[in-house]
Parts: C-alpha cells; structure tokens; sequence
C-alpha cells in the first residue's frame, strides 16, 4: 500500500492511497496518488508511505519525503476566433433564415389582404 500522510497543506482524498499487489523484487511499478491543494504558493514536503510485506510475512513501513511546489493555477485558455465563429455560425444562420421567412410571410399576408378585398 502506497499513501500520503496527513499534511496540513493537502486535502487527501481517496485517492489518496493505492494498492499495488505482488511486486518482483527491484520491479518498477507506477503509481499515482492525488492530494487537493489547500495551501498557497511555495514549496512543501509531503511524507510518502509504503507498507508492505516480504515473502516470508515481514511487515514492513518505509516513509519518503517528496518535494512538491505548488504555483498559481493554470488560466482558462480562451478559445482561438475560429471555434467562437463556427460555433456562432448556426444561430447566425437560423437568424437570418427566420426574419427572411417572417419577412415573406407578412408581405405575402399584406399581399393577399390587398387582392382579397
């Protein structure tokens, strides 16, 4: 089992820990663990902790300080013009497609009441 110890700075979350299984010795196995940041910027020591068993049923715990350094959060990207017109370009259309046939209509109403009387 790999964790991250309670810290201050850092709201853990279930994700916060991960079970590995039966690793081979000097085997590289990766593995994530996730925190939510409730510090503001700097740098921070989080404590890494790993259980685990041999296999002759020792039970082990070996903990690892990790740096992590923590900025500003990554600003919205605004979408290029492109995307913004060709997302606008059905309404637009639809628009203009709407007053021609409101148009139309209402001349053809003013047209047949004029011949009808």
């Amino acid at each position: 089992m790999v964790y991250l110890v309670e810290n201050p700075e850092f709201k853990l979350k279930t994700e916060s820990r991960q079970y590995l299984g039966n690793i081979d010795p000097d085997a590289q196995i990766p593995f994530s663990v996730e925190a939510e940041v409730e510090a503001g910027r700097g740098v921070y020591t989080l404590q890494l902790r790993v259980d685990y068993t041999d296999e002759y049923g020792g039970v082990y715990s070996d903990e690892y300080s990790l740096e992590v350094e923590v900025g500003e959060p990554p600003k919205p990207q605004q979408q290029p013009m492109e995307v913004m017109l060709y997302r606008l370009l059905p309404i637009i259309a639809a628009s203009i497609f709407m007053v021609v046939v409101g148009y139309l209509i209402i001349r053809y109403v003013k047209h047949a009441r004029g011949t009808g009387s």
